[in-house]
C-alpha cells in the first residue's frame, strides 16, 4: 500500500531520516504544516509551511524524493507530454523552455511555441543535446526518469543550477489519479487554486459520467490491445485500462488477472479466455478490419471482429502518427470514459462524435 497524504510531524520526520537523497533540512518538519488533500493519486503528495512547499514523489515506500518549492518557476523543462499538456491546462504553456522532441506532441499551443524557437527540442533520437538545454536556461527539469544513470546530466544540472522534479503519474492506477498530478504542475508555477479548480472539474465530468453505467445490468465484454510480434501484453485488473473499463460499464475480459501492469501471452491464450468478447478496442497500428485479418487470419476468429465491433483510439494524431489520446486524453479522462460509455452502450449520452475513438472501417 501506497503513501496516505494525511502526514503529522513523527511520519513525516520517520520518513525524511530514512532516505538519504534528500536535501530538505530536518527543521522543515518541526514547524506548522498544512498537507494538501490528494484525493486519487497515490505516488505524490504536497505539504505547505509558510511560504515554502514541499512535494513527495514516490515510487514505494523505499524510495521517495522530497521537492522543496521556494519560489515560482517561470522557466521550465519538460520532457513529457502530459505534464506539457497540464500546464497549457493552466495557462502556462509560456513557461516551458524546451521539449524532448515536437514530434510526439498534438498541442497546436506548443507546436507554435516551438516553431517560433520560443521552446527547444533537447532529446532529437534518443540523444540528449545539452547545449540547447543550457541555452534554453530552465530553472527546472520535469522528466520520466530518475537521472541515476546520467551522471553527465546531473553535473549540468548542479553546475547550472537547474533542479530537477520526477514525474511518475504513469505509476497511478485511477484514471483520475493521473489527472491529479496538475496539482503538482499547479504548486510549482505558484497557481495551486487554478489546478485544484481545473482538476474539481475534471473529476465531476468523470464522476457524473461513472453513474450513468453503475447500475447498468448489462456489461459487455471487453478486449484490448493485440499482438506485438508473437505476443499479446495484457493488463491486469488492477490497471488503468481495467478501471476504464469497468467505470465505462464494460466487464474486462481478463478481470480475473489480479496485477497492475502488462504481462505478454500468446494468441491462443487470448483466443481461449477472451474469443467471445462483444467489444475489441485499442487495435494500435490497424487502419482496417482488413488489415487486422491480413495480418493474422486468426484474429478473424474474435466475436468481435466478426460483429465489426472494433474501435481504435488513434482518432487525433499528429504528422508523426502520435496519438492525442496519450496526451490530452491522459488529463481529461473524462473524455476517454464519455467515449467508451458511448462504445460500450451507445444509447446512454446523446454525445454527437467521440473524442478519441473511431470504429475501424472494413478496408
Amino acid at each position: 500500500m501506497f503513501f496516505r497524504w494525511y502526514f503529522n510531524f513523527f511520519i513525516l520526520l520517520i520518513v525524511y531520516a530514512c532516505n538519504n537523497s534528500t536535501t530538505i533540512h530536518r527543521s522543515v518538519y518541526s514547524q506548522e504544516k498544512e498537507s494538501i488533500h490528494i484525493k486519487y493519486a497515490k505516488h505524490f503528495g504536497i505539504l505547505k509551511q509558510n511560504h515554502k512547499k514541499i512535494i513527495f514523489i514516490t515510487e514505494n515506500y523505499k524510495d521517495t524524493v522530497f521537492f522543496e518549492v521556494n519560489h515560482p518557476y517561470s522557466r521550465i523543462a519538460v520532457l513529457g507530454t502530459i505534464p506539457a499538456f497540464q500546464l497549457y491546462l493552466l495557462s502556462a504553456v509560456q513557461n516551458i523552455v524546451a521539449i524532448d522532441d515536437i514530434k510526439y506532441y498534438n498541442c497546436n499551443e506548443i507546436k507554435k511555441l516551438y516553431n517560433s524557437q520560443h521552446i527547444a527540442g533537447v532529446l532529437p533520437n534518443l540523444q540528449w543535446n545539452y547545449e540547447l538545454l543550457i541555452t534554453s536556461r530552465p530553472e527546472l527539469l520535469i522528466t520520466y526518469s530518475d537521472l541515476s544513470d546520467n551522471s553527465k546530466l546531473q553535473s549540468i544540472l548542479k553546475s547550472n543550477h537547474i533542479q530537477h522534479l520526477l514525474y511518475l503519474d504513469y505509476l497511478e492506477q485511477e484514471p483520475l489519479g493521473r489527472a491529479e498530478w496538475i496539482k503538482v504542475l499547479g504548486h510549482l508555477i505558484n497557481k495551486d487554486s487554478l489546478a485544484e479548480k481545473i482538476f474539481s472539474e475534471i473529476e465531476q465530468q468523470y464522476l457524473q459520467l461513472k453513474k450513468c453505467t453503475d447500475t447498468c445490468i448489462y456489461r459487455p465484454k471487453i478486449l484490448t490491445e493485440t499482438m506485438y510480434g508473437d505476443v499479446w501484453y495484457i493488463a491486469g485488473n488492477q490497471s488503468y485500462i481495467a478501471q476504464l473499463i469497468k467505470d465505462a460499464g464494460g466487464k474486462y475480459a481478463f478481470d480475473f488477472h489480479t496485477y497492475e501492469n502488462s504481462q505478454p501471452y500468446s494468441l491462443e491464450y487470448v483466443l481461449k479466455y477472451a474469443q467471445d468478447a462483444d467489444i475489441w478496442i485499442h487495435l494500435h497500428q490497424f487502419k482496417s478490419l482488413q488489415e487486422i485479418k491480413n495480418t493474422n487470419t486468426k484474429l478473424a476468429m474474435f466475436k468481435a471482429f466478426q460483429n465489426k465491433q472494433c474501435y481504435n483510439n488513434n482518432k487525433i494524431r499528429n504528422g508523426y502518427a502520435y496519438n492525442d489520446y496519450y496526451e490530452s486524453g491522459i488529463c481529461m479522462p473524462h473524455r476517454i470514459l464519455q467515449d467508451l460509455i458511448d462504445i460500450f452502450h451507445p444509447h446512454y449520452l446523446e454525445q454527437k462524435e467521440m473524442h478519441y475513438y473511431y470504429p475501424l472501417p472494413e478496408k
